[in-house]
Parts: structure tokens; sequence; C-alpha cells
């Protein structure tokens, strides 16, 4: 996912904040049809690894300015796929297990 790919999600993370969605399901969404659908594990783990900064926000801010707007929106998003990421995570470990 490069730059521009992650500015547009992040763009319609704000409409979807403007809009009042719930956090949850646009994470879930982001997750599933984005983070799933990466072609390569590093820019799945560099996603990882900027989810798991303490300036996670302002990181994305960088991005886009808006984000400072809704910061419980995205902290919930935050907390969403780090739970999202730790299922798969746990999953694929319980599936090396098995083999």
């Amino acid at each position: 996912m490069n730059f521009l790919e992650i500015k547009a999600k992040i763009d319609e993370m704000i409409e979807a904040a403007k809009n009042g969605r719930s956090a949850i399901t646009v994470a879930d969404r982001f997750f599933d049809d984005d983070m799933l659908s990466l072609q390569n594990d590093s820019e799945y783990d560099q996603l990882c690894n900027l989810l798991k900064q303490d300036n996670y926000l302002q990181q994305i801010a960088m991005l886009s300015a808006e984000v400072n707007a809704f910061p419980d929106f995205f902290n919930q998003v935050r907390s969403r796929l780090l739970v999202r990421i730790q299922e798969e995570d746990d999953a694929a470990e319980a599936e090396a297990a098995d083999d």
C-alpha cells in the first residue's frame, strides 16, 4: 500500500467519522478489505508497526490534518485494528502448531 493509497483510506475514514459511522465497522472493513489483501507481509507489518506506535495519531495526521478533529474515532479504529491483528496472529500461530 503506497502513500497515496494510505492517504485515500485515511480520507475515507475522515468522511466516515464526519457521517457518524461506527469506528468498529470502519476498522473491520479496512482490515478485511485492505490489510488482509496486501500483496506482501512487509506492507502488513509496516501498517501493524504504525498502529502500535504511541504517536499513531500524529503520524496519520501528517497525511491529513483533519484526523485531529476526530481523535476518539481514530483511537477506536486503532484499538479495533490491534484486536484484529492479534486475532490474526493467534490464528496463524495455531495453524502453524497444527502443521
